[in-house]
């Protein structure tokens, strides 16, 4: 049952604080377990949470500010579950963060805090349409902090790095073993035939994988496959077992692995070219996809990130995050991105993410998006730009040409345009042999899109060297950003697997790495404060 915590507003009588020496008792006041306290834990709204229980039946629930603030503080020291909840028992300092003031009084058990990720997770799988509470964590908190440190949000960068799962690097080979492993497991012993039977065995993998010349690589991925369409044929007469994951996994497998031999009727392996980045990476993480980009290869998925970047924040603040399957490209991230970005925003990006469709769908919600390059075909350096020609874009007329010619005729029509000028004037004209207009026997021709045009738009204002250099430098700075989640927050070393753990591991790891960025602003603002004002700051009072 649902109930809200509000003990830590009550003055303990036996507040642990109290019998410390005064400057000890300073700096935890002062230090991060007073600020977490006061501008973290106070502002988790558990109404939020209140789903995860039943309305009217069981045990009050234990107090989830103290269960999303201990999630939240395992990424922020990057603590192992053990470490946790050790420091929940003996560290004051997380103690007093969590709104505990005697220590040793609260008792959480392991078992709670796994059973609250359980709960976080089920919900947002039976709730898709609801999004995740975790994101909605980050939200309120960052619009917190925004709001606190005084920080500009008119000014946005983006990026996108891949993310592993934790799975092994399998070969075609190892990979389907794993999954007619798995799926042998879950069908009756008595079900199976013999050599089924065996599958399960220590020599049986031994035999197949490690024992393999290169020669017997592609028979023995051919015997796998064909074992598990005989098993996927005995599951198919159990229901209850044809439903399970395993069985479901493996008929994946075939599908995505392999053909029927029309003579034979045998399963036979694809050819490599033939399998898809989105076929399956491991039994045991459905989800991951394959992709290379650049020299880089990775099983897993993808994060795009959004953070602020006016130079007038005393730190920046990232605002939103995506986690999605690593084949899905960077236009596609931002725009899904595009739906949680404000209006009258400009926004930094790399050629990646460049669409002239993207372009317009953000200049509608007025959103400037600045782009460090363009992706596509590169226009001709020796001839003009087709946005050299003046057009009424909401019109859909070209006005005059570059040498300021208006045409002999115009029109639009299936999201081109078609212009006809003067042959003789075009002859005469000194930007000829630099104009992209063809000069036929009665007149000068030029067609083009108004993708085309947009394009040309697009790299004029953004691509200009002046513009350029500011796009690079200011976009430059959420690389370090990425390095700093990968690294500091350990982003790169994700002990989960599946999409789903996956974004929520990562939106604690981000929400951590806001926290610090707060904790560095009220640093900031404290040592840019007036000393005639006293040291401390109106935030920390209670």
């Amino acid at each position: 049952m649902f109930r809200e915590n509000d003990q830590h507003l009550n003055k303990s009588m036996f507040c642990t604080i109290d019998s410390m020496d005064p400057r000890y008792a300073k700096e935890i006041v002062e230090g991060w377990a007073g600020l977490f306290y006061k501008n973290v834990f106070c502002a988790i709204d558990e109404k939020q949470f209140e789903p995860l229980y039943s309305k009217d039946r069981g045990r009050p629930n234990t107090p989830v500010n103290i269960l999303a603030s201990l999630e939240i503080i395992k990424h922020l020291w990057n603590y192992t579950d053990e470490q946790l909840f050790r420091t929940i028992r003996a560290d004051y300092e997380v103690n007093y963060a969590l709104g505990l003031r005697e220590l040793g009084s609260f008792y959480i058990g392991d078992r709670t805090v796994y059973d609250f990720r359980e709960r976080l997770l089920a919900f947002t799988l039976s709730n898709p349409e609801k999004g995740s509470l975790i994101f909605q964590l980050f939200k309120d908190l960052t619009s917190n902090f925004i709001e606190i440190l005084g920080i500009d949000t008119g000014e946005l960068r983006m990026d996108s790095t891949m993310i592993e799962s934790n799975i092994k690097k399998a070969g075609r080979l190892a990979l389907a073993f794993d999954v007619l492993n798995q799926a042998v497991k879950v069908i009756p012993d008595f079900k199976l035939t013999e050599v089924l039977k065996e599958v399960s065995k220590p020599n049986f993998k031994t035999s197949m994988l490690y024992r393999v010349g290169s020669e017997k690589l592609n028979p023995n991925l051919d015997y796998l496959l064909n074992l598990g369409a005989k098993a996927l044929e005995i599951a198919k007469e159990i229901p209850e077992i044809y439903a399970r994951k395993e069985i479901k996994i493996l008929e994946r497998l075939l599908d995505e692995q392999a053909v029927t031999d029309k003579n034979t009727k045998k399963k036979k392996a694809k050819p490599d070219a033939e399998i898809s980045p989105n076929s399956l990476q491991s039994a045991y993480d459905p989800d991951a996809t394959y992709r290379k980009k650049g020299d880089k290869k990775s099983s897993g998925y993808v994060l795009n990130l959004t953070e602020t970047c006016s130079k007038d924040n005393p730190i920046q603040m990232i605002v939103d995050y995506l986690v999605a399957q690593n084949t899905t490209s960077d236009k596609e991230l931002l725009k899904q991105s595009l739906a949680n970005i404000d209006e009258n925003t400009m926004m930094y990006l790399d050629g990646g993410y460049s669409s002239v469709e993207l372009w317009q769908e953000a200049n509608a919600k007025n959103i400037d998006l600045m782009f460090t390059d363009m992706t596509g075909t590169k226009p001709d350096p020796n001839k003009l730009p087709l946005v050299s020609f003046n057009v009424d874009i909401n019109n859909k007329v070209v006005l005059n040409c570059p040498a300021g010619h208006k045409p002999l005729y115009c029109s639009f029509s299936k999201g081109s345009y078609s212009t006809r000028f003067d042959l003789h004037i075009c002859q005469a004209c000194p930007l000829a042999p630099q104009c992209p207009a063809k000069q036929k026997k009665q007149y000068s021709k030029l067609n083009f899109s108004e993708k085309s045009y947009l394009a040309s738009l697009i790299r004029m204002k953004c691509l200009n060297p002046e513009e350029l250099a500011k796009n690079l430098s200011t976009r430059a700075a959420i690389e370090g950003t990425i390095s700093g989640l990968k690294i500091g927050q350990r982003l790169a070393e994700l002990f989960v697997r599946g999409q789903l753990k996956v974004e929520y591991y990562t939106g604690l790891k981000i929400v951590a790495a806001n926290v610090k960025r707060f904790f560095r602003g009220i640093r900031i603002s404290e040592k840019n404060k007036p000393q005639s004002q006293g040291g401390s700051v109106p935030i920390l009072a209670s």
